[in-house]
């Protein structure tokens, strides 16, 4: 017989971003609750992930040297883990273990020798950095975002990947007078965002002092006295060239943990990127959950926090919410910050699907010529009846303001409703206006205004 002192509504296993969330908000609805974690509470969020890396950014443009920037993200992630004690989640009725979890069944767990069981089990065990086999590359050989922020009097460094978190540190670390080397295999950086935003990120790194090189790939790494020296390929020519550093960063992507859990014995499936589950984020075992990084990408933590919440409702109320796949908003923190949302110009040409570019530069807005800060573009895509397919911004606020078209997204608000707001001046939510106010003015041909001065008797110039 089972101790009723070890069952429990609700087990989390993980306590990244995901697993905080499903228990405090379990808890919250009146579960009793078991949050299960094998190393720091607040997982690679707050310890290796968000809160180092844009601590980081900030201290870069605060300070002169690596040390006090280091030291400056430190204590930043040590204020915010304070949030996230066992002490303060039990505050909220949550009990806390501290060990690695591995399913006995399809309703328990063993933690260590003690076993554990509830109605529904919810697994948050997120993913860490993916690993490259590289020749001559051992683990011990390469830093990840989990090591990175702890290196010290580091003169120079490889970054192998140049996707959000190889672009971000790049510019970062380049800021405290590291010598930087951005490897990219794709012919640019950020392949996955607009191409002139990727291009204007990639212009500001290099004035930094950044070593871009894209269509490139490491074959090689040779580790002398501490020293890596990296033969790069460059693809197009076939040329290879040497780049010597102190440290290297590989940040190439993310693989879930899923190792050591014991899914077969819960009957869950999962393959080598992730746990497979429906849209409200149930696996194969109708019992059990699987949210945030461990259940695949994309690997955001407000996606992460999304997941949490639809898994809870349909888990506790039984109500059918779904997983939202279509308004998923990102930013990347670089300089100039970008920021996008739904589908990109390059996907929309290759869909077939009609649709209208509503853009406009900062140099053409008030608010980034008070701050002097006028480099990047808003951009807004849409249909001919004004419906927002997606979205790219690229420049100060722009992280902010996405979600003000995420929101439009979600709930079906045409572009003239976003112009018919108004917006306070000189903002850059009035720059955003601006943009939306194209639409009209785009759509206004000269045929309509031909039909329009007949009409309505006008006399001005067309």
């Amino acid at each position: 017989m089972q101790d009723k002192k070890n069952s429990y509504d609700i087990i989390v296993i993980g306590a990244g971003s995901a697993g905080l969330t499903a228990a405090v908000g379990a808890s919250g609805i009146g579960a009793k609750v078991l949050l299960v974690e094998k190393h720091k509470i607040g997982g690679d969020c707050t310890h290796y992930g968000c809160v180092p890396s844009k601590a980081l950014i900030h201290a870069s443009k605060m300070y002169d040297n690596l040390q006090d920037a280091l030291a400056y993200t430190h204590q930043v992630v040590r204020d915010i883990a304070q949030t996230e004690t066992p002490e303060v989640l039990q505050e909220h009725g949550i009990t806390t273990v501290s060990g690695e979890a591995s399913f006995v069944g399809k309703y328990s767990i063993k933690v260590d020798d003690q076993i554990y069981s509830a109605r529904k089990i919810i697994i948050a065990t997120g993913s860490r950095a993916r690993e490259l086999p590289i020749k001559g590359l051992s683990k011990g050989d390469y830093l990840t975002n989990k090591t990175i922020f702890d290196v010290e009097n580091m003169k120079s460094l490889a970054i192998i990947g140049g996707g959000p978190i190889g672009s971000e540190l790049s510019m970062a670390f380049a800021r405290l007078g590291v010598a930087v080397t951005l490897i990219e295999s794709s012919d640019r950086i950020l392949a996955r965002e607009d191409t002139a935003a990727a291009e204007i990120v990639m212009k500001n790194m290099r004035s930094l002092g950044v070593t871009v090189l894209t269509g490139a790939r490491t074959e090689r790494v040779t580790v002398v006295n501490k020293q890596k020296t990296l033969e790069v390929l460059h693809q197009s020519s076939g040329k290879t060239e040497k780049v010597t550093v102190n440290e290297v960063l590989v940040a190439v992507g993310r693989q879930p943990n899923i190792e050591n859990l014991g899914l077969d014995q819960a009957e869950v499936a999962y393959t080598e990127r992730g746990i497979l589950v429906n849209k409200r984020g149930r696996t194969t075992n109708k019992h059990i959950y699987a949210i945030g990084d461990v259940s695949g990408p994309p690997y955001f933590t407000h996606l992460s926090n999304h997941q949490a919440k639809v898994a809870l409702t349909h888990a506790i109320f039984k109500i059918p919410a779904r997983q939202e796949e279509r308004v998923i908003p990102r930013v990347t923190f670089t300089d100039p910050v970008v920021a996008s949302v739904g589908l990109s110009e390059q996907q929309l040409r290759e869909s077939g699907e009609e649709f209208i570019a509503l853009k406009k530069p900062l140099s053409e807005m008030d608010r980034a010529y008070t701050d002097d800060n006028k480099t990047g573009f808003y951009k807004i895509l849409v249909d001919k009846k004004g419906r927002i397919l997606g979205a790219t911004l690229v420049g100060t606020a722009a992280g902010e303001l996405i979600n003000e078209i995420a929101l439009a997204m979600r709930h079906n608000i045409k572009i003239t409703a976003l112009a018919d707001t108004i917006h306070p001046y000189p903002t850059y939510g009035y720059g955003l206006r601006q943009v939306a106010d194209l639409f009209r003015t785009q759509s206004y041909t000269p045929s309509k205004k031909k039909w329009a001065k007949r009409l309505l008797r006008l006399r001005g110039k067309s």
